[in-house]
Order: structure tokens, then sequence, then C-alpha cells
């Protein structure tokens, strides 16, 4: 035992001498003044005090190992050394902690102004401009600032951390002021770090689409104005169809273009829309000016081209006259309409987009109606042509026209025609209907959905405009009045998100993929917006029940407290003095020790409602300024009390010892020693949160107090004992001795309990507060967690984006603690149940400890839910990203072999067989295509998804692709469609060859058999002129076949020509060529032979008059064939043919010589018949002979005219292209050496079309030659030609023309550029002299004067505004270089603009000049313009009236809607919540309340009445609210309506005043009869009775006094006159019934802007009394005992100023009745009730939020 005892005393005195040496270092280096040192010193000693904790545990455990051994002695001795060592040990724990938070908070200090500052920064920060090197310039910077602040963040919160903690370890109030303050600069470094946060994220995502605004936009204007222009020089004048159809098929190539084009248009448009949500105002109306001017450019260029479409297809039927030409016109226009509607974009999702496409639909019906008379014409003209075809009239025809006639085609493509007419009005009825049906759903949609969305956002700015829960019931009942407003706001949003719901449903099938996800991104949305309202109203109920609980047991405590006080107080001064006598005294001890009793028992309730309203004051000075004046009044009078009762009791005492009675103050001590000791041993089973354990840790305080102050008395016992033993040495045996002895026992006994109880308290704080420090932390963390998801909105849209930006969340430190952190909140929720199940105490004294544990609860389930949300969020993302991804490169592959197998395939064959192959391999790729075209809507679906919710930097990326793949898909469309095309047209042509072919060679192999057949033998005489005939039946049959021979021969040739030379199908088609025209002459030759043999067959047999006539009759016929009337000339292809004719004809000319030589030598001379007819056909022979002669050199020179007539051709059409290439409009550089250029080259190109221009008249006069002996078959072909040739080329000189004279009229201007540079240098220099002379000048002090000089520096300043925009020309530039783009960018030309070299000198010179002399000029504005203002404040101010700026300001803050109390909150910078001066006056000025800085400094001083140099919230609160008069008692009905008859009397104006006599209670004469009459107080409406029933007291006036015989109204009053005592009276202003309704409702709806809540949340410190006469309340008691409205608890002071008061009196007003006195018992008029409440119709003013 002495070893245990030893050992416990050589620690003890260990650790206290540590203690004292600590102690004394800290004393030392608290003078120290450098603050780096002295922080080191703290931290070391603090981490020295950690390692010392074991040893002060060890000592307990000794101790406590002691206190129980039964052997030990002197247990008291024990405790009082744990006692000492303990209290040592927290002294020197406070004092440490004490000094390191002093040091922490100067620290944070710097920190709190360092944040403040950095608020301002951001809410001066300059908004998004459009420009994008200034967004670019501002990124860079907020990203320097945003990496400081978090450097700072960190190490703020790091101070924080270690301060909170050690907070943890005092039980000194100042610990929790330093919380608070600490809390206070944690918030503010939340709110300013969500702030950077919010700019930097919005910098991130507008940099890009700035971007990529900017650089879409100059490509998009460049790509307009140049198809603009392309087709503004095309013509519509032509005369020719083959004309109009190429200059159709140009305008139809732009049309599609620019319709493919048409996502450009759309992203520049939703990318414009994206942009303006992120600009200001007044940004986001350039934007859309330049969306406006592309939105008009590109529907002016589409409307252009599709009039001049119109205007070719009128001209077009117009000039042709073949019904074939036509028909084929009108179908190429009908196919052109259909693949419009074929090709149209899925229906939109937006109203303005469904707009468009409906208009777009309408033009294709207008276009479609506009050719139905066409159409018609076009059947009526060929079943003409077909009757005539049919009924043999077609005999009569030309040979070309009887060519070109097909039946068979033309009723085909009228059947096409009629089709496709068909199929364009029925497509485009039916997507006029659907259409219709998804415009009538979006409307629908969006209007709710709109609704919905404002609903929302009013119901948020109204959350976000209400203040933290308030520390009073009725202004927490109103704040909760508010909240089930909000409440019921959003459950009346529910059916309209439901119905928004089901029309996304009705409206989705209608739409395109990227439609269907708009509308669902826009029900998601507002899903998520709901929800999310829904958590924040569910955490404001928590708050505010929580609230009402505190605020509710608080304002008890004070009803109880207010209740008992007075009471012991009036015992107290009840008590008479001291009296004299034992007896008396004995007495007077017995009813202070009662009193005391009773007063120590309520020290719990004083020390509760102290640490109350202490955590309420760190909480907010505002909201505690109410109850602090209250509570110190409690306390003061509390402290009273107990200093009387201790002296009183002190004074008995001391009476009694002095009066000898040592027996009875023994017993008196020694009973109260025993109740203090019962007291103590009661507090072991203290438990609960830390303001009820200080409570008791006080109530100990006081106990030690009162020992104390019992010291006196045990020191003059035991001093009278002493005097006593030793003035009566005999007695040892004493009875006072026993009680002395047991009185000093008890003495030392309690002592050292009670600072036994003090030190386990203090560790049982120390332990709640740890635990309760532990779960803040998590608390904190898990917060700072969700936050930190919620923060982070936007997810990568590509794969390595998104794939690390989801690992890195699942790999995430805060993931990875976050299990730990809910391990950790588990285990503090368990230990919780725990501590709670342990104390087993009253649930009020653990409410912070039961409401810490919810919270965490609360914040677990939350994180946990918004992490598994996020997850989820990121897997769907991630899922999303990877699919679309994939898909798209799979789609680009395939998409890259679709273009290059397009590419790569030949061209269409020219045989039958090889093009139905073509055809069968491009229908299954058209099928392939068709397949891949759900593909597309996937990847526009995802895409369109991505876009919406992927960053939006990995979102420009996606457009690009997608804008890319939509393109590309067009394009192979377009290209499939267009293969499709001339696979068909070229399949015809080769069947129609092939058929032709076959069919002719077929005739002739059939013909020639016959042939054979039939001179197979020898015919008999007979049957010779049978054969004869025969023979000429074939020849006309081959005759009549030779038209068809041609064409065919012409068809093949054109086929053959179209072939490559190495294409083996050349040598196919000239083999079937070769074999047609073998047995074609052979058929020719053979019938000739035939009739040659015929005719030697006749000679043989003597018939020479039968053959001389039949050989006469040949002759005659090819006479009249080679006679000049027949045309020969014509195309190469045309004299070909003609050529090979007349070597067929010279060849069987040749073979009829035998005839007539045969003829010649058999021939009779002697017969004169015979002679003569040999004569004539000698004659004939020669003639055609001669005939031949003459064919065959004209045909030679035809030929040749004809080959050098196509070759001129061929040479031009190969010459076209390559110089309308190089004449392609393009815009100009303004570079003077590239214009130049330009210029060479043009004049290169000029020499090459003079070189060209022999050629072209060569064309001219060959064609015209050609054509005055054209031949028919070639007379289309040569008008083609030659119409074709001189109509480009006379395009091509004209656009040569205009070219040469842009260039150089640019040139002009490019070399009038520098005389322009040099004026403008010299302007600017003459302006900077002007300026530095206006700069030396005084500005003078006379307000016209400086008027005068800030006009005339105006117009400076406007013209030198104008020369600015030159000077941009000179030094604007457009970087292409600067331009990045990581997808695809669409390849739309753009051209560098400059006018000069941005590197010359001049330029540079002139950049500077101008930013230096701009520069002066709007810094002398400045300066006149302040120095305007600065006198004008001054006028003002001479005249100010504060009265009227006051009422100004209330009638403004109620027409802004809001609250004053909010801009007194957002003022406040001060930790003691007050506003200084700069502040006020910035808020104000900042507000955008009209005003300025000398009326606001008038005003400031005004508000500042103690001219401490801030205002606080009374102030402040006071100054705006007139003085008002004292509230009166409430008035009878029969007040009332004497009240209200004189009211109404009083505004009678008639000469002779309306007379109202009151005889009796409610009975009245008026006017000038003597019946008396009722009036009554009934329904809260003043009613007069009149014959059986009652009318209004208006009602009766009208019909009675002269004056109100217009206009009716009733009087009705708002309120029930039945209220509390000390209330004000109030009642509003009459209306109508009719209209009351009305105006309760709207009053209701207000909910959170009323004005009755104006001023409530911050300004609820004054009562109902307070409110209308600014008196300090007294005590808070009557507030609660009073019946007290919410509207009259609350401050409003945004009403009307008219509604304070009237010091209008009852003396003057007009009228007969005499005002009844009521100066007794204090009721005021009606009219100043009025006044004194606002009216329903001023809360109505104000619109619901959710409107």
């Amino acid at each position: 035992m002495i070893g245990k005892v030893s050992n416990l005393t050589e620690n003890v005195k260990s650790l206290e001498s540590w203690i004292v040496t600590v102690v004394q270092n800290l004393q030392g280096k608290a003078a120290t003044t450098d603050p780096v040192s002295i922080k080191s010193h703290f931290e070391e000693l603090y981490a020295q005090k950690k390692e010392k904790q074991p040893d002060l545990e060890t000592i307990k455990g000794m101790i406590s190992s002691l206190l129980s051994d039964p052997e030990a002695c002197d247990k008291n001795h024990i405790r009082d050394m744990q006692s000492d060592v303990c209290s040592k040990w927290h002294d020197f724990t406070e004092l440490l902690i004490d000094l390191i938070i002093m040091q922490a908070l100067r620290d944070v200090e710097e920190v709190n102004n360092y944040f403040i500052n950095c608020e301002h920064s951001l809410l001066r920060a300059d908004s998004v401009t459009i420009k994008p090197e200034d967004l670019q310039n501002m990124l860079r910077e907020h990203k320097v600032f945003h990496e400081k602040l978090e450097t700072k963040r960190d190490n703020a919160m790091e101070v924080i951390q270690k301060c909170s903690h050690m907070l943890r370890e005092t039980t000194k109030e100042e610990g929790d002021v330093a919380k608070g303050r600490i809390e206070h600069v944690r918030s503010l470094i939340g709110s300013v770090w969500k702030m950077s946060c919010d700019r930097l994220h919005l910098l991130e995502e507008a940099v890009p689409m700035v971007q990529h605004f900017h650089d879409h936009h100059a490509d998009i204007g460049t790509w307009l104005d140049e198809i603009s222009n392309e087709v503004t020089s095309l013509s519509t004048a032509y005369d020719n169809p083959e004309q109009i159809k190429k200059q159709q098929d140009s305008l139809k190539t732009s049309l599609r273009y620019i319709d493919d084009h048409r996502p450009l248009i759309e992203d520049i448009n939703n990318t414009g829309q994206e942009v303006k949500i992120l600009c200001p105002q007044e940004e986001a109306e350039k934007v859309q000016d330049l969306l406006d001017k592309v939105n008009h450019k590109y529907d002016e260029v589409k409307a252009d081209i599709r009039n001049r479409l119109n205007a070719l297809a009128e001209g077009f039927h117009k000039v042709t006259s073949e019904v074939q030409d036509a028909i084929d016109g009108m179908l190429c226009e009908l196919t052109h309409l259909n693949n419009q509607i074929d090709n149209a974009e899925p229906i939109g999702s937006t109203v303005n987009k469904i707009m468009d496409q409906i208009q777009e639909n309408k033009a294709i019906m207008e276009d479609t109606a506009d050719r139905q008379q066409a159409i018609q014409s076009i059947k009526i003209s060929a079943d003409d042509l077909i009757t005539k075809v049919k009924s043999k009239e077609h005999e009569g025809l030309p040979e070309e026209e009887r060519i070109k006639i097909d039946v068979q085609d033309i009723e085909q493509k009228i059947s096409e025609m009629e089709t496709l007419n068909d199929d364009i009005k029925q497509k485009t009825v039916s997507r006029g209907r659907s259409l219709e049906e998804a415009l009538e759903s979006a409307k629908k949609f969006w209007d709710i959905y709109e609704g919905l969305m404002s609903g929302f956002k009013d119901i948020q700015d109204c959350i976000n405009s209400q203040d933290s829960p308030q520390a009073e019931s009725v202004l927490i009942q109103e704040q909760d009045k508010e909240h089930r407003e909000m409440s019921q706001s959003l459950q009346d949003a529910v059916p309209r998100l439901e119905a928004a719901k089901q029309m996304s449903e009705a409206l989705t099938p209608l739409i395109g993929e990227s439609g269907k996800v708009d509308i669902s991104r826009g029900v998601e949305e507002a899903g998520e917006i709901f929800e999310e309202i829904g958590d924040i109203l569910e955490e404001r109920k928590v708050a505010l029940n929580e609230a009402m609980e505190r605020a509710s047991h608080f304002e008890e405590e004070i009803e109880s407290v207010l209740g008992w006080l007075p009471k012991l107080e009036e015992t107290l001064e009840n008590m008479g003095p001291i009296a004299t006598d034992i007896r008396s005294i004995k007495i007077q001890i017995e009813e202070v020790k009662i009193l005391k009793l009773q007063a120590v028992g309520k020290c719990v309730a004083i020390e509760g409602i102290n640490s109350s309203v202490q955590a309420l004051k760190n909480k907010s000075a505002v909201a505690a300024e109410n109850f602090i004046v209250a509570v110190e009044d409690i306390n003061t009078r509390w402290n009273k009390l107990v200093d009387g009762i201790f002296d009183r009791e002190q004074a008995l005492q001391d009476t009694l010892i002095k009066l000898g009675e040592l027996d009875t103050s023994l017993e008196d001590v020694n009973g109260y020693l025993q109740q203090v000791e019962e007291e103590l041993s009661d507090l072991d089973n203290v438990h609960g949160d830390p303001k009820y354990l200080e409570t008791h840790i006080k109530k100990l305080k006081m106990v030690q107090d009162d020992l104390d102050n019992q010291e006196a008395v045990v020191r003059a016992l035991n001093h009278n004992l002493a005097e006593m033993r030793a003035g009566d040495k005999g007695s040892k045996h004493s009875p006072l001795l026993d009680k002395q002895e047991e009185m000093n026992e008890l003495w030392k006994s309690v002592n050292s309990s009670l600072r036994d109880k003090r030190n386990r308290l203090q560790e049982k704080l120390t332990g709640v507060k740890s635990f309760l420090g532990d779960v803040e932390d998590v608390v904190n963390w898990l917060s700072d967690f969700e936050q930190t998801l919620k923060a982070v909105k936007t997810i990568g849209a590509l794969p390595d984006t998104a794939q690390k930006q989801c690992e890195k969340f699942n790999k995430s430190e805060h993931l990875i603690q976050l299990n730990a952190k809910n391990d950790q909140a588990h285990a503090l929720l368990t230990s919780g149940e725990e501590m709670l199940q342990a104390y087993n105490c009253h649930p009020f004294q653990t409410v912070q400890i039961r409401s810490s544990l919810a919270k965490l609860k609360r914040s677990c389930d939350a994180a946990k839910k918004q992490a598994k949300k996020k997850k989820l969020k990121l897997q769907e993302h991630l899922q999303n990203v990877t699919g679309f991804h994939s898909v798209m490169k799979i789609f680009t592959d395939w998409l890259i072999s679709g273009e290059t197998s397009l590419s790569k395939l030949k061209t269409p064959s020219k045989l039958v067989e090889p093009i139905e192959r073509q055809i069968k391999a491009h229908r299954d790729f058209h099928d392939d295509v068709e397949t891949h075209k759900e593909i597309v809507d996937r990847l526009d679906r995802t895409g369109t998804y991505l876009k919406y919710y992927g960053a939006k930097h990995d979102a420009i990326v996606i457009r690009n692709q997608l804008l890319s793949i939509k393109l590309r898909w067009k394009r192979l469309l377009w290209k499939t469609e267009e293969r499709g095309r001339l696979l068909n047209s070229a399949y015809k042509e080769d069947k129609r060859f092939a058929d032709d072919w076959k069919e002719l060679v077929g005739w002739l192999d059939a013909t020639k058999e016959s042939l054979n057949k039939l001179m197979a033998q020898r015919p008999s005489p007979v049957r010779m002129k049978e054969i004869i005939d025969e023979i000429k039946m074939y020849e006309r049959q081959i005759g009549r076949k030779h038209p068809r021979y041609y064409a065919t021969t012409r068809l093949g040739r054109n086929l053959k020509d179209r072939c490559t030379k190495t294409d083996p199908e050349r040598e196919v088609l000239s083999k079937m060529l070769d074999e047609l025209k073998t047995k074609w002459t052979s058929l020719r030759t053979e019938i000739s032979q035939k009739q040659t043999q015929l005719d030697s067959q006749l000679l043989e047999s003597g018939r020479l008059v039968e053959a001389s006539k039949s050989l006469i009759d040949w002759l005659e016929k090819m006479e009249d064939a080679l006679s000049d009337k027949h045309p020969t000339r014509g195309d190469q292809d045309t004299v070909h043919s003609l050529v090979e004719q007349h070597k067929a004809f010279q060849e069987e000319f040749d073979s009829r010589r035998s005839t007539l030589n045969t003829l010649q030598q058999t021939a009779n001379p002697e017969d004169p018949a015979v002679l003569q007819q040999l004569n004539t056909l000698n004659d004939l022979w020669a003639k055609v002979d001669l005939l031949s002669n003459q064919r065959e050199q004209l045909l030679q020179k035809n030929l040749k005219s004809a080959s050098e007539f196509q070759a001129a051709v061929n040479a031009l059409r190969d010459f076209l292209p390559q110089a309308e290439q190089e004449l392609k409009f393009q815009p100009l550089p303004e570079h003077e050496l590239a214009i130049l250029q330009l210029m060479e080259r043009h004049e290169n190109f000029e020499d090459q079309l003079q070189e060209m221009e022999p050629n072209v008249e060569s064309i001219k006069e060959l064609g015209e030659e050609i054509m005055e002996h054209c031949h028919p078959n070639a007379v289309r072909f040569v008008k083609y030609y030659l119409t074709i040739t001189h109509t480009r080329w006379e395009q091509l000189l004209e656009r040569s023309r205009g070219r040469r004279k842009r260039l150089e009229d640019a040139l002009e201007d490019i070399q009038g550029n520098l005389s322009r540079l040099e004026d403008l240098l010299a302007y600017l220099s003459d302006a900077e002299v002007l300026l530095l002379t206006k700069q030396e000048d005084e500005i003078p002090e006379t307000v016209s004067l400086v008027e005068d000089l800030l006009k005339q520096h105006m117009e400076f300043h406007e013209e030198l505004q104008e020369k600015g925009k030159e000077v941009e020309k000179f030094t604007a530039v457009q970087s292409d270089s600067s331009r990045t783009s990581a997808g695809y960018t669409p390849k739309l030309k753009t051209v560098q603009r400059e006018l000069l070299d941005p590197n010359n000198p001049m330029v540079t010179q002139l950049q500077h000049r101008w930013r230096d002399v701009w520069r002066m000029s709007v810094d002398r504005k400045k300066r006149l313009h302040d120095h305007l203002e600065h006198l004008l404040e001054l006028e003002s101010v001479k005249n100010f009236n504060f009265e009227l700026w006051r009422q100004r300001y209330l009638a403004w803050v109620k027409t802004k809607k809001a609250r004053i109390t909010d801009f007194f909150r957002k003022q406040i910078k001060n930790e003691d919540g007050t506003i200084r001066r700069h502040d006020f006056i910035t808020g104000m000025l900042d507000s955008k309340f009209p005003t300025n800085k000398a009326e606001l400094n008038a005003v400031f001083n005004i508000f500042d009445r103690d001219r401490s140099g801030s205002i606080n919230y009374r102030e402040f609160i006071e100054a705006l609210r007139p003085v008002a008069k004292k509230p009166k008692r409430h008035m009878s009905e029969q007040e009332l309506v004497h009240d209200e008859i004189e009211r109404e009397v009083s505004t009678c104006k008639c000469r002779s005043q309306f007379k109202v006599e009151k005889v009796d209670q409610g009975k009245y004469r008026f006017g000038d009869s003597q019946k008396m009459v009722l009036v009554r107080f009934l329904n809260s409406t003043v009613m007069v009775r009149v014959g059986g029933g009652w009318v209004t007291l208006q009602k009766f006036l009208e019909n009675h006094d002269p004056c109100k015989a217009k206009g009716r109204t009733n009087t009705e009053l708002r309120e029930q006159f039945t209220l509390a005592d000390g209330t004000a009276q109030s009642r509003a202003s009459f209306s109508s019934r009719r209209h009351s309704g009305k105006a309760s409702n709207s009053g209701s709806d207000a909910g959170y802007s009323s004005a009755s809540s104006s001023a409530g949340n911050k300004g609820g410190m004054y009562n109902s009394a307070e409110c209308l006469t600014g008196t300090p309340r007294r005590s808070l008691s009557s507030m609660h005992r009073s019946k007290v409205t919410p509207a009259q608890s609350m401050v409003n002071l945004s009403s009307d100023s008219s509604l304070y008061g009237s010091n209008t009196s009852l003396a003057g007003r007009k009228g007969a009745v005499t005002p009844t006195p009521r100066t007794t018992d204090g009721r005021v008029t009606p009219a100043r009730r009025k006044a004194a409440t606002p009216t329903p119709r001023s809360v109505a003013r104000t619109p619901p939020p959710h409107r």
C-alpha cells in the first residue's frame, strides 16, 4: 500500500511539475511577437500534451485502484490529489487551447478577409463574351485564380479542422464563440469555392461552345455567300429545252447540296442557343442577331433556288414542242419533288422546328399544285399523239418524227407521271397530317413543360429567399406556413408532371430519334428538379421541426422562469430585517434555507436559457437580439436574487454566531453540508448534451460559490469554538467539539467531492463533445462528398474521357473513403444508441445528440444514395459512349467501304446482260444501305444524348462527328440513288438497242432466207412478174426499215463512243454494229442482185420492154434520191451514214450496168419503141451516174466539214469545264500582292479565251452552214451543239468580264487603303493633341457648363467610334490557326481577310495610337460624367428629403418583390452583424436602386444613430419604418358601426352636408328625415334596416346621399375584431363581396413573397406592439401569452408608406356626426387601423411563384 501511494505521489508530482513548467513557458511565449514561432511552439506543446495524456490516465487508474482498496486510508486526501491534478490538467488544457485558438482565429480572420475579397472579385468578374480570344483569356486567368483559391481553401480547411478538434477539449463559453466564427468562415469558404467552381465550369463550357459557334458561323457565312452568288449568276431566260434542263440539273444539285447541309444550320442554331444561355442579355442579343442573319440567308437562298426551278419548269413547258421532251421534263420535276419528300428530315420535337417543316411541306404541295395544269396539258398532247399514231396518220409525218415516236414508251411514262403525281399528293397530305398532329402535341407538351419549369423556378427562388430557421416559435410558424405553401405548390406540380409524361408518350411516336432524346431529356430534367426540390423541402421541414422544438422549449423555459422568478424575488423582498432574538433568527434562517433550496433547484433552468441564447447568438446575432435583452434582464434579476439570498444567509449566520448560538450554527452548517453532499451524489447520473452538462457545471459553480460564502461561517465557528476551548480548558468532550469535528470532516468531504464531480462532468463534457465532433466530422465529410458528386454534372463523351472518368470515380479516394465513413457512421450510430440507452434520461437532455445522430443517418443514406445514383449514371453513360463510338466505328468502316465501292464501280454497261448484273448488284447494295438507316437513327439518338449530357469540349467532337456522318451518309444516299437512276436509264438504252438490233438482225436473216428461197429455182415466165413484185415489196420493206436501222445504228454508235478504248464492250458493240451493217448491206446487195438477176432473166426471155421499164423505174427513183432537194449536211454520224448509203447505191448502180449493157446488145435497133426506150434509159443512166459522182464529191466535202465541226465542238467542250471551274465564285483576298497575282492569272486565262475564240467562231460558221442544208436526222443534234456552245461561251465571257471588274475594284480598294491609313493616323494624332489639351483644363463647377462639355465630348467620342470601325478593318485578323477542333470540321471555304499586312509598321502604329486615343477619350468621358454626377448629387443633397427617399426605396423593393431583410443579410461582412458605410453604399448601388453616393451617405448618417460608423439591424429597420401611433385597445361593434358611418359621411362634398344623428345605441337618423333606422354590424358588414330586410350602409347612402349617386361600394371588414390584449387592431380596406374570394385566393397563393413575410425571417424581433410603435419590448412573456397572428408579428416594410398611418384627426373631417370621445379606453379609428395593416390587395398584387 505504501509503495502504491509512493508511486502515485511521484507520478502526480512529475505531471504537475511538467504542467507548471509548460504554463510558465506559455506565459513567456505569449509575449513574443513572432506569430510563426508562437504557432509552431503551441503546436509542439499540444503534441506533447497528447503524449502526456496516458500519464494522466495512469494516475486516474492508480487513484481508482487505491479508492477501491479497503486498506487505503485518508481517501479524501487521495480524492483531493486526483482533483488537484485533474484541475491543473484542465486549466492547462484550457490555457493552451485558448492561446492556440486565439492564434488560429487571427489566421481565420485573414482567411475570412481573403475569401471576402475573392467573393467580391467573383461578383465583379466579367460575364461571358462571344469573343473566343477574350473568353480564353478569361478562362486562363480564372484557372490561375481557382488554383490559388484551392490552395488557400485547403490550408484554411486544415486550420479549421485542427481548431474544431481542439475546441472539443474546452468547456469554456468562448469556445462556442470561436466555433461559431469558424463555422461562419467555413460556410464562406464553401460559398466562395462553389462560386469559383461554377464560374470555372461555366467558362470551360463556354470556351469550346463559343469557339465552335464562331468558327462555324464564319464558315457557314462564307458558304452561303458562295452559294448565293453562284445561284444569282445563273440565268433563267433560255429558249432551248436542253439549256433549261442543264440549268434545272444545276439548281437541283445546289438545292440538294443545301438540303444536305441543313444539319450545319441546325447545329449552329443549337450551339447559338446554348451560347445564349451562357451569355448575358446583351451578348445573347448579338448571338441571336447572327443566328437570324444566317437563317434568313439560308431561307433566302433556298427560296431563290425554288423560285428559279419553278420559273425554269414553266419556261420549259413553254419552249418545248415535243411531247416526249415535255413528259421527260415533268417526270424529272416530279421525281425531284418526290425525292424531297422521301428524303425529308424526321419530324422535330420543338414547335418552331415543326412549323418550319410544315412550311417546307406546304411549299412542296404548292409546287405540285402549280404543275397540275402542265400535267393535264401533257396528258392531252400525249393522248392526241398516241391516237394519231394508232390511227396510222403517222405515215404522213416526217422521217425524223416517225423515228422518235414510241407509243409504248409514251404510255409507260404517262403512267409513271400519274403515279408519281398521286404519290406526291398522298405523301404530302400524309406528312402534313403527321406534322399537324405532332405540332398540336408539341405545343401542349412544351406549354406544360415551360409552365412546370417556371413553377419549379419560382419555388426554387422562394427557397433561396428563405432564411435559416428563426428562434421565435411565431416566426418559425410563419416559416413553416411558407414551407407548407411551397410543399403544396410542389405537390400541385405532380399532375402537371404526369401530364408532361403522358404528352411525351403521345409525342414520341410522331417525331424523329433526336427529337425523342429532347423530349426524354426534358421529362428527365423535370423529374430530377422535382426530386431535388422535394429533398430540399424535406430537409427544410426537418430543420424547422428541430427549430420549433428548440424554440418551444426555450420559450417554455422563459415562461417558467418569468413565472417563478417574481415569486422568489417577492419572497426575498418580503423577508423583514434580521431579527434580534434567537428564535426569530432561526425562523428567518429556515425561511432563507427554503428560498435558497428553491433557487438552487432553478439554477438549471437559468443556465439552460443562457446556453440556448448563447448558442443562438453564435448562430445569428440578429436572431438572438430578440432574446438577449430579456435574458440579460433575467440574469440580472437572478444574480440579484442569488446575491440577496447568500447575503441574507450569511448575515443571519453571523448574527446567530454573535448571539452565541454556536450549537445551532453548527447544526445549520452541518445540515447544509449534508444537503450539498446529497446533491453532489445525485450528479453521478447526470448525462446528456453538452449544453445540459455545461448547465450542471454551472450549477456546481454556484454550489462552489455558496461554499465559498459558507467558508467565512465555518472559519468563524472554528475560531469561536477554539476560543471557547481555550477559556474552558477542563472540558475536552463537549458535544460542540464533536459537531465541530463533524463539520470540518463534512467540509473537507464536500469540497473534495465537489471538485471530483466537476472534474467528472468536465470529462463527460469533453467525451460528449468529442463524440459529437466525430459525428459532425463525418456529416461534414458526407455533405462535402454529396456536394462534390452533385457539382460534377457533365461527363466525358469520348471513350477515353468517359472510361477514365468512370475509373477515376470508382477508384477515387472519396469513394474508397465512403465505405470507411459508412462504417464509421454505423459505429457512431451504434455508440450513440448505446450511449442514449445507458444515459436513460429525459429526451430533452439529449436533443443535440439525437439530432446529430439523425442528421448523421440522413447524411449517410443520402451520400450512399447519391454515390449509387452517380455510379449507375456513369455506367449508363459509359455504355452509351462505348456503344456510340463502337457503332460509329463500325458504321464509319462500312461507310468508307460503301464510298470506296461506289467510287470503284464501273460505268453502266452498254450491254444488257452485264448491266442486268450491275443492276442486281446495285439492288443488293441499296438493300444494304436501307438496313443501315436504323443504325444512323440510333447514332443520331445516342449522339444527341451525348451532346446534351457530355462535357462540352467532348460534345463539340460528337457534334462534328455526327455532322460528318450525316453529310457523308446523305452523299452516299444521293450517289446510290444517282447510280440506280443511271443504271435504269442505261438499261433502257441498252435494252432498246439490243431489242432493235435483235429485231433488225432477225428480220434481215428472215428476209434474206425468204429471198434465197424465192430465187432458189429459175422462175417460169408466168411466175416472173410475181417474183418481181415480191422483190419490189422487199425493197419497200427495207426502205421502211431504214429509219429503224439508222436509229439503231446511231444509238449503238453512241453507246460505243461512250466506252473507253480499252473497254471490251466497245469491241462487242463494234462487232454488233458491223454485223448489223454487214447484214443490212448484204441484204440490200442481195436484193439488188436478185433484181439484176431477174432483169437478166427477163432479157433472156426476150421481155426487153419489161426489163428496160424496170431499170428505168429504178433509175428515176435514184435520180430523185440524188437530186439537190435532199440535204446532205449534218453532224459527223449523219454524214457517215449518208456516205455509207451512197456507197451501197454505187455498188448497186455498178451491178446494174451489166443489165444496161445486155439491153443495149439485145435490143432491136429497128424498133422505134425499143430504140426510144433505150435512149431514155441511156440518158437516165448518164444523168444518174453524173449525180452519183456529184453526190460522192459533195458527201466527202460535207464529211470534212462535219469532222471539222465535231472537232471544234469537242475542243470547246473540253475547254469549257476547266474555264468554268476557273471562274467559279470565290471571295477575294484583300492583299495587294495576292490581287495582283490573281489579275495576272486572269490575264493568262483571258489569253486562253482569245485563243479559243476562233474555234467558237468556226463552230458558229460551220454550224450555220450545216443548218442551211442539214439532213433532218441531224437538225436536232446540230442545233443542240450550236445552242449549248454559244450559251456557255457567252456565260463564260460574261463571268470573265465580271471577274476582271471585281479584281480591278478590289485592287483599287486595296491601293486606296494606304491613303486611308495615313488619313486615320493623321486624325488620331490631332485627336490625341486635342485630348491632351483638354486634360490640362480644369473642369468647371457649374452643371450647365459641364453638361455642354459632356455633350461636345460625346459628339467627339461618337465620331471617334465611327473611326474605330475603319481601324478595325485594318487591325482585325481572322486567325485560322487558332481554330482547333478534335473532330470533323465542315469543309466550307474560308478566306483570311486583311486590309493590310498586320506586320506592317503603319498598321501597328495605327493600332497603338488608336488604343491610346480611345483610352484617353473614355477616361475624359468618365471624368466628365463622374463630375456631372457629383454636381448633381450635391444639388440633390441640398434638397434631400429622407422621407421621400424612404418611400421610393420601399416602393422599389415592393416592385422587385423583394425583402429589405435580404439586402441587410447579404451586406453583412462583419462578424458582429453590422454593415459598414462602404458596404452599405456599394451594396445599394449594386442593387440597381436609382440613387447616388451623396444621397446614400446622407441616408447612412440617418441610419447610424449612435455614430459608430456602422449600422445594425435595429437601426436599419427603425429608420425605414415610420413612427406609428401606439396601438389602442379593441373596438366594440357599436363603435365600429359609428366609426364607419362617420367615415362614410365625412366624404360628403355637398354644400349642405348630409346629416346623421345618433339617437341611441344602434339607432340613427339620416338626412332631413326624422325617421329612426336601426344599424347593425352583421357578417363583418355594416347593415341598415330598411323595411323588412337589411341593406348595406353604402347602398342605403347611395339612395339618400346625393354625393353617392354614382358608384356602388360594399364595405366589408377583412378581419374578425376579437384580438388579444396588447395587440393592434387593424382592418383592411373595404372591397366588393364578389371580389373578396378572389383576393383571398391570390393572397394565399402569394405564399412565399407575401408582404406579411417580407421582413419576418430576420426582422421578427418585435412583437405586434413594436411593429407599430417601435417601442422596445420589456418582456417576452406577453408575446407568448397573447394570440399573435403571423402578419402582426412581422415587420412589414415592403408595402406603401401610406400604410403606416395617418395624422388626420377626427375633428378635421366633414360631416354632422360628433365624434364620440374614446380617449379613455385607447381605441383608434378605422382609418388608423387601415393604415396600420396592409390590405389583402397589396398581397394579391404579388403573383404566386409557380405562375
